[in-house]
């Protein structure tokens, strides 16, 4: 990247990384490591236009989840992060660095009656 002149780094973390989870302290603790790990490379990269984010995801429809009991259509897909990556790796995102970017599901709420 320094030869390319720059460019974008964008890490995966979690919204784990930015609020801790009971039973989950370990993995908590990883995720808040990588938040930290993602603002000191964003400090470290500024001199060579090298840019590093992070995005936090919430809840989402994957194998880490796969045994628990819950309403799967209230969760993020891999593919609900694709648009903000894209933009993370743009230059029109060119002014953003050292950010954790959370991406949480909201919709409508279940209606009982």
């Amino acid at each position: 990247m320094r030869d390319a002149g720059g460019g974008s780094i964008i890490n995966v973390s979690s919204m784990g990384g930015l609020e801790g989870y009971p039973l989950l302290s370990a993995y908590c603790a990883s995720k808040f490591g990588q938040v930290g790990f993602t603002k000191a490379c964003a400090e470290e990269g500024k001199r060579d236009n090298i840019r590093v984010n992070a995005i936090a995801p919430g809840k989402a429809d994957t194998a880490f989840r796969a045994q628990i009991k819950e309403d799967k259509t209230k969760m993020l897909k891999a593919e609900d992060h694709v648009g903000l990556c894209i933009f993370l790796a743009s230059n029109e995102s060119q002014y953003i660095n050292g950010q954790v970017i959370p991406i949480e599901w909201y919709g409508p709420e279940d209606k009982t009656e």
